[in-house]
């Protein structure tokens, strides 16, 4: 499935809140799109900004108190990546991604919620460059083919400094939390800011190493969101997607072509083996390489660099480590449960957790690491295929649901706003502010609606929270239904 950043985001960034009550010295401001003052983009200003409730920020000072900052707090900080326009729209990255797509939500409230400091580093005016590949350098080093050129509010470019980015955020990230006396710091990027992490991380770990750095600036999780890689020098899609010599391939069908459907297929053609150099002069390297099996080598990779660099294991407090290997789930979409290529990517995982696993015995021994293996759901069978050998299916056409239901509740209510936020994953989240305001009772709205979902054709039945929680023990696949909802995250109806 292809993510948007505020969905991928929004698992990181839950929705919750918590004033900080630290004095304010420099003004507060907020930071709703469109309203940073042209000044920020009208002059070179990199640097840590910390967030309060609705996308409320202050602006780091070293030294200086913030009213979004407590040096005693848990902290995570977010990194934003390539920002083509983004200084001559007057526009920054901030919690809520109404303006990308997103739901008109804090995304950052849980954190707060939870007590922690909430703050985004900024390098946007280095890239907003037309070519992403010139903004990622800039990340790496200041001599690049754009060297370390910043954008102002008219579009013009200006000689910048003579740092990379990496060492200038750096330097924000240790004059700014200089005095961190909490022992729980989190760094999250998205897209091309996952590179700007890990050059991040590497800085602050090599300078704890080194005695130059509080101990307790050392990020105790890395998140990569969306992780994007340029062409420029990577190996992992440089060759052929070949299967494995020698292997056994016979639990995938023949003659499955007819039943693949995935929407890049068409740069997949002739079967296996495919040339990857050539499907990546038609495709993005962040979405390619999540449907070939070399992206859960990427992970591997830099999980096994993690537990070196970050010295997982090497005292008496036990480290958490948790990996998701997601190429087999883009793969299965893309190409079916009984392709080749599906085989083919469960082979290499079955290598890539061969290698973890042995990794872990050399460094750890057999009894010192206690590893998990899990999944997060099947895989159905393919629709298609079932239909060809007789069996009564179709598809439930869930991406149609909200348009429908919208009509539906606007024939039946007459509402100018719409009563429904999401319906994905056979559920439906509604929008309880919408529904409050409408003439409607919720009771009317969620009755509505179940009625109309268990007329669809292939819904075998639907049920409010509330109605699930009080459902009799008999009633089919009840306990499991109940265990798969979340009583805060879950939507209202489920199916």
């Amino acid at each position: 499935m292809k993510h948007s950043f505020a969905r991928t985001f929004a698992k990181a960034l839950l929705v919750g809140s918590l004033l900080s009550t630290a004095p304010i010295v420099s003004s507060v401001a907020n930071a709703a799109v469109g309203v940073f003052p042209t000044s920020t983009f009208n002059n070179l200003d990199y640097s840590l900004y910390w967030f309060g409730d609705a996308d409320n920020w202050q602006k780091a000072v070293p030294n200086q108190s913030n009213a979004y900052y407590s040096a005693s707090k848990p902290t995570i900080i977010y990194i934003h990546g390539w920002q083509k326009g983004s200084s001559k729209a007057l526009n920054r990255e901030t919690f809520n991604r109404k303006d990308a797509g997103g739901p008109d939500l804090d995304l950052a409230y849980a954190w707060r919620q939870a007590g922690y400091n909430v703050g985004i580093m900024y390098w946007n005016q280095f890239a907003d460059e037309d070519e992403v590949k010139d903004a990622e350098a800039k990340i790496w080093t200041a001599t690049g083919t754009r060297a370390m050129r910043w954008r102002n509010a008219s579009g013009v470019y200006t000689n910048g400094p003579t740092q990379s980015a990496g060492d200038l955020l750096f330097q924000s990230y240790k004059d700014n939390l200089a005095g961190y006396t909490g022992s729980n710091i989190r760094l999250a990027g998205h897209s091309l800011g996952n590179q700007m992490v890990i050059v991040l991380a590497k800085k602050i770990s090599d300078a704890v190493s080194a005695g130059t750095l509080n101990s307790k600036l050392l990020p105790k999780r890395v998140a990569l969101l969306d992780p994007f890689y340029s062409q420029q020098g990577k190996s992992y899609l440089g060759n052929k997607w070949s299967k494995l010599p020698g292997a056994d391939y016979s639990q995938s069908f023949e003659n499955w072509d007819e039943f693949k459907g995935g929407k890049y297929l068409p740069l997949f053609k002739g079967g296996m083996p495919y040339d990857l150099a050539a499907i990546r002069a038609k495709m993005k390297d962040e979405y390619l390489i999540r449907f070939t099996p070399f992206g859960n080598r990427l992970t591997l990779d830099f999980a096994l660099e993690a537990v070196e660099k970050m010295e997982l294991g090497k005292d008496e407090f036990p480290d958490f480590l948790c990996l998701s290997f997601s190429c087999t789930d883009y793969i299965g979409h893309q190409f079916g449960v009984h392709a080749e290529e599906t085989q083919d990517a469960y082979l290499k995982l079955d290598k890539d957790l061969t290698r973890l696993l042995s990794f872990l015995d050399q460094r750890f021994g057999k009894d010192n690491a206690l590893v998990f293996l899990t999944a997060d759901h099947g895989a159905a069978e393919t629709p298609a295929h079932l239909k060809s050998i007789g069996f009564p299916v179709d598809v439930f056409k869930e991406h149609k649901l909200k348009a429908r239901l919208d009509s539906m509740l606007l024939d039946q209510f007459g509402n100018s706003k719409s009563f429904v936020l999401y319906a994905e994953n056979q559920q439906v989240w509604l929008n309880w502010d919408n529904i409050q305001s409408s003439r409607a009772t919720p009771e009317q709205v969620e009755q509505a609606i179940i009625d109309y979902i268990r007329h669809q054709p292939g819904v075998y039945d639907v049920f409010s929270k509330e109605q699930l929680s009080s459902a009799p023990p008999e009633f089919p696949f009840v306990d499991k239904w109940r265990r798969g909802i979340h009583p805060q995250r879950s939507g209202d109806i489920s199916f």
